[in-house]
């Protein structure tokens, strides 16, 4: 998604829900083929006329993709899509990080570790972002209050004349 670039938190958000059918299906699909990649299994690119062809490692190119793919995901979407998406993830790295160990690819369980620590990283921040914002709105919520305790007064009837009628003082008729 943002090869090369450094995008803005508003950016990121915008750009996950609009690429959200599209993101979904590709994650489903393309984490679970973390398993099956070897970290010997490299990618040839055609390169420009006089010029020799470009190699990469295939896991590590898929791998960085995800990683920035994961993190938008997890951070532009609404919480309940994104912790879906960062639970699908965990397990499937779970499950590839296993494979990998029982062919005994060292290379590729580090990369698929460092993809699992960063996917954790980038959904403990997005929790403590929907915590504090909770939380501002149990603020807000008890701001609203203040106002209305402002505006209504604190009791519409207030306790003292309340209780001079129910003590038998009672001038007037007022109950509560």
């Amino acid at each position: 998604l943002y090869q090369g670039s450094n995008p803005s938190k508003s950016e990121v958000a915008a750009n996950a829900k609009l690429l959200l059918p599209i993101l979904q299906s590709c994650l489903r699909i393309v984490i679970p083929s973390m398993g099956i990649i070897r970290s010997e299994a490299v990618v040839i690119s055609a390169a420009a006329p006089g010029k020799s062809p470009s190699t990469a490692v295939l896991l590590e190119l898929v791998s960085t993709e995800l990683n920035l793919s994961l993190t938008a995901a997890i951070a532009g979407l609404s919480f309940p899509v994104a912790r879906d998406i960062f639970m699908n993830a965990v397990a499937s790295l779970r499950r590839s990080i296993k494979r990998h160990k029982s062919t005994k690819d060292t290379k590729a369980v580090g990369l698929c570790c460092n993809l699992l620590l960063n996917i954790v990283e980038a959904m403990r921040s997005r929790y403590a972002n929907e915590r504090n914002r909770k939380e501002e709105m149990s603020n807000e919520s008890g701001d609203s209050q203040v106002v209305e305790s402002i505006i209504l007064g604190q009791d519409l009837v207030p306790e003292n004349i309340y209780a001079d009628v129910m003590d038998g003082n009672n001038d007037g008729a007022i109950s509560k």
